[in-house]
């Protein structure tokens, strides 16, 4: 099996949202932009390769798992000057 594609929370939502519906009427909203992580995962991923796109969204709501949603990432928060109000200056993220 190969390696599943990490999406964002929002896209596993409307993944699961899209299966609760039949194919035709879930295209339907679909072509109506009501899912537009899954249309912005489409237009990201090359209107050429639309087929191979439409396959892998079919494959997942059909139970062959194509997708996972992607790890919450941590991250630390520094600052070191703070102007008259005490409010950092700046704020640096830095990977936990």
């Amino acid at each position: 099996m190969s390696e599943l594609e990490q999406v964002s929370k929002e896209m596993m939502e409307e993944l699961d949202e899209f299966s609760d519906y039949s194919f035709y009427f879930a295209m339907k909203l679909f072509i109506d932009n009501k899912f537009p992580s899954l249309e912005y995962y489409r237009c990201t991923h090359g209107l050429d390769n639309d087929y191979n796109v439409f396959l892998k969204i079919i494959k997942h709501v059909n139970g062959e798992p194509q997708f996972e949603a992607e790890k919450t990432k941590k991250y630390v928060i520094k600052y070191k000057e703070l102007d008259y109000d005490d409010d950092p200056w700046f704020v640096a993220f830095h990977d936990a």
